[in-house]
């Protein structure tokens, strides 16, 4: 009955161990013309874990190893949705919307 119990105890720890595996992405957010996008939003889809790119468009997130999409936003950008892989390394490329302000409004 022992052996039998501290099998399933072991089995159930590394389970959870394999389960709470995270993994770190890195990569660069670039608009169509090559320009680096600070702070657009990198987001694990689904969930409300996320982080913000630097001034030089990298980011780094920290993800669980059942995370499978990023969503990538930017205001004037069309957002992205990438598919995680094996790869740790991401780049993306957001183009430009063609919302366009054609007047403003400044209330005071």
């Amino acid at each position: 009955m022992r052996k039998t119990a501290l099998m399933v105890l072991c089995f159930l720890v590394a389970t959870l161990q394999l389960l709470a595996q995270t993994k770190t992405l890195s990569g660069k957010v670039t608009d169509d013309k090559g320009a680096p996008v600070a702070n657009a939003s990198v987001l694990v889809k689904g969930t409300k874990q996320g982080t913000v790119t630097k001034e030089d468009g990298t980011f780094s997130i920290t993800v669980n190893s059942t995370a499978k999409v990023l969503v990538i936003s930017a205001i004037g950008k069309a957002p992205q949705e990438i598919t995680i892989g094996s790869s740790s390394q991401i780049g993306v490329v957001l183009a430009n919307t063609n919302n366009e302000l054609d007047e403003v409004v400044v209330v005071g």
